[in-house]
């Protein structure tokens, strides 16, 4: 099992009270299934992708909600 901070239990309590929140989850067969808006799975092959993210995170405007899409 991996870490605690990527179960999605945990995810899911964390994400409504910071739902301008980002969370790159690293996958495990426990945690493969859950998804969210504010989610980017990371595999060990989609670096590029989580970089991506990333960026949209951190240039959007004060207080802007998050789209990843």
């Amino acid at each position: 099992m991996g870490d605690e901070d990527d179960y999605p239990g945990y995810i899911s309590e964390w994400l409504a009270h910071r739902p301008r929140g980002l969370v790159i989850m690293p996958v495990y067969e426990y945690n493969r299934g859950f998804s969210h808006p504010n989610l980017v799975k990371y595999d060990g092959s989609n670096l590029a992708e989580v970089r991506r993210v990333l960026e949209i995170a951190k240039m959007r405007r004060p207080n802007e909600e998050l789209r990843l899409t």
